[in-house]
């Protein structure tokens, strides 16, 4: 991890990596599911079927449908 990397950027970018399926949780209770496939500084790109933009300030949670033995 680099001084600029955040936590918050290399759990997402393990995500995309492992093509992980996740659930992201808004603050609002929706739950969207799919793959992540880019996140910049402010979205997440998300992919099942069509592909949503969410705002990540709007987000509550992702879990990933599988475990990582490097989060456990």
């Amino acid at each position: 991890m680099g001084l600029n990397d955040s936590l918050e950027d290399n759990y997402i970018d393990d995500l995309i990596t492992h093509k992980a399926f996740s659930s992201i949780y808004l603050k609002n209770g929706i739950r969207l599911k799919g793959h992540l496939i880019h996140h910049d500084k402010t979205c997440i790109y998300l992919k099942e079927g069509q592909m949503q933009m969410i705002y990540k300030h709007r987000i509550s949670t992702i879990t990933p449908e599988m475990s990582f033995r490097k989060f456990q």
